[in-house]
């Protein structure tokens, strides 16, 4: 039995996801749902998709939409989420998953209240090449892990973009940067005991334009990152250990036939090209989904995992001197901190 999905807000993410999900098993996109009957038409044409909304309520009441994509602006993911719980829908939200992990809470909550599922759309950790990684971890395949490293950004990004505003909780290391800390996370196994970001702020968007961070956890795994809207840098992540490394040329958006680890042992300074499956990122969280739904939660990403994410990036964002709670910009966290 297919999966039948509502997707709800239709901007450039709903695009790339709907190119991406075509080959995916146990789905079908139902619905679509626009704050405009003309755009939700136009996207469901482009489609194919069988059923079009003018509001996002409308598609909310449709009884025959099984799950609910949130592919909202950044401030509007907890309002969307918990109103979809409540009807009973499953839901996948889009990363960042809430503006804090005040907001992450109150949204897990609403999930086990009403018994639904819910996670994160951190696609990448669905990839084959996730599983190949901590496969090779596992295996001490570079020895014990030390040092971590990542970047992720894009460049020309204006400030006028709804990416880049403080109500709506833009910026670069909400936007991209909380891809590297996701990764970091995954990799040591546990939560940091300390985070520090350097970032140049827009005195127009009070949003970090491009940053660098570091993370240092308890087992002495120490991480560091950079990430921006407005700088281009090198995607790709790496994995230091004390017998050899691994880099991921493309850790966050695998193309179909791209995806490969490189694993380079010191004793010999020889490189291993080991490729993964090919299979759309996209289709990967699809499925990733589907699987999951009955359990409410994706080993993938766990609520957990999702609320230790947003607590990170909450106390990133404190080092930089920008509050975690946005609707109080004066307003700084207790604890700058995390965990």
């Amino acid at each position: 039995m297919k999966l039948r999905w509502g997707i709800l807000g239709l901007g450039g993410i709903a695009h790339r996801v709907m190119k991406g999900i075509k080959g995916a098993e146990n789905t079908e996109v139902l619905a679509a749902g626009s704050r405009r009957q003309g755009k939700a038409d136009a996207f469901a044409r482009e489609y194919g998709i069988p059923r079009s909304y003018g509001s996002y309520d409308a598609l909310l009441a449709d009884p025959d939409v099984d799950l609910v994509y949130v592919a909202l602006p950044n401030h509007l993911h907890k309002e969307w989420t918990i109103r979809a719980t409540r009807v009973g829908k499953h839901v996948l939200c889009e990363k960042p998953f809430a503006m804090n992990a005040a907001e992450a809470r109150q949204m897990i909550a609403a999930a086990k209240k009403h018994n639904v599922f819910l996670m994160e759309a951190f696609m990448y950790r669905c990839h084959p090449q996730m599983a190949k990684l901590k496969e090779l971890l596992a295996a001490g395949t570079i020895g014990e892990v030390r040092q971590i490293q990542a970047s992720f950004s894009f460049g020309g990004v204006s400030e006028d973009n709804c990416r880049m505003m403080h109500t709506q909780g833009g910026g670069g290391l909400m936007d991209v940067g909380c891809y590297p800390v996701s990764f970091f996370r995954l990799v040591a196994g546990e939560e940091p005991r300390a985070c520090r970001a350097l970032g140049v702020i827009g005195k127009k968007s009070r949003v970090d334009h491009w940053a660098v961070g570091c993370l240092a956890f308890p087992s002495g795994i120490l991480a560091h990152f950079d990430c921006g809207m407005m700088v281009n840098t090198d995607w790709s992540a790496r994995v230091f250990g004390t017998r050899g490394k691994i880099r991921l040329p493309s850790p966050w958006i695998p193309e179909e036939n791209e995806a490969a680890l490189e694993v380079t042992r010191y004793a010999n300074q020889k490189t291993e090209t080991i490729p993964v499956p090919a299979k759309h990122y996209f289709a990967c969280e699809a499925e990733a989904v589907a699987r999951s739904i009955g359990q409410r939660q994706a080993p993938e990403m766990p609520w957990e995992d999702t609320l230790g994410n947003m607590k990170a990036l909450d106390a990133l964002r404190a080092s930089m001197g920008l509050a975690w709670n946005w609707e109080n910009p004066a307003k700084k966290p207790s604890r700058p901190m995390c965990c």
